[in-house]
């Protein structure tokens, strides 16, 4: 059933949203009033020293049949990583440069909402933005490093699970918004480590292929998946997904060619 209603949202990212779509500042469900227009967004890269973290479920979460067990300890470089998604804007000025494809059809619209997460960007897109940026995709460990903190929280924003008065969640509720908002628009959707929207607003494309089993049998040290695979994966929750698909440790994946709406990513370097 999730996996039918995943496609569902995915095909509805692609299709049912045109062209100059998203609204400018929209009602908060939390009842706070319409996001405010003005003032900066978070910029800047967050840093994570060398360490060790404990990747995949734990506890009760690995009850359900899924791709995200064993529990796995992982060693990782030192890495840093963007503190919000890439914006619109910035992916037309890689447009503009020559570096960067532009989208086909969908909500991309960098006039009308410069500040919102890159969206209907395939991975071959975002890999392409990051290296022009002179940085690279993360890898699927440094996103869940990120997400989690050092805390092994169920999501990214914490232990509570989230509705979308604390994150750009919803699942295409109409209580909830139906779109993507500028980056760093809710306050609590912010990890440990101040990184924001990894709970929402747009999931995001990482470097790895997907497999299945791949925790089975993952390096202990710096895991960049499989070698070649068909899907590539996708990480967080977005504004088209309920909270189930917003867990830190949930493994999202598609064929890299997909462009969906409710997809945009991050960039990390080392």
């Amino acid at each position: 059933m999730r996996k039918l209603f995943l496609a569902s949202v995915l095909a509805l990212g692609i299709a049912c949203e045109g062209p100059g779509t998203n609204p400018g500042p929209v009602p908060n469900p939390g009842g706070g009033g319409p996001i405010p227009a003005g003032g900066p967004i978070p910029s800047g890269m967050v840093s994570f020293p060398a360490g060790t973290f404990m990747m995949g479920c734990q506890g009760a979460q690995c009850a359900e049949t899924n791709n995200w067990s064993p529990t796995h300890s992982v060693m990782l470089s030192a890495f840093s990583i963007d503190v919000r998604e890439v914006i619109q804007s910035e992916y037309q000025a890689c447009i503009v440069a020559g570096a960067c494809a532009l989208p086909a059809g969908g909500v991309y619209s960098p006039n009308r909402t410069p500040e919102h997460p890159m969206q209907n960007a395939s991975w071959t897109m975002a890999n392409a933005y990051c290296t022009w940026a002179g940085k690279r995709l993360p890898t699927e460990a440094e996103w869940e490093r990120a997400a989690r903190g050092t805390d092994s929280r169920p999501f990214p924003l914490g232990d509570q699970e989230p509705d979308c008065t604390t994150a750009n969640i919803g699942g295409y509720d109409p209580a909830c918004y139906l779109t993507s908002v500028r980056v760093g628009s809710f306050a609590t959707d912010v990890t440990a480590d101040g990184l924001y929207d990894m709970t929402g607003n747009a999931s995001e494309w990482v470097a790895d292929w997907f497999a299945p089993d791949y925790y089975g049998s993952s390096p202990a040290t710096d895991p960049t998946g499989p070698a070649t695979g068909e899907d590539r994966v996708y990480r967080g929750g977005s504004y088209g997904f309920v909270s189930y698909y917003a867990r830190s440790f949930y493994r999202g994946h598609t064929k890299p060619e997909i462009s969906a709406a409710n997809i945009g990513f991050r960039c990390a370097m080392n």
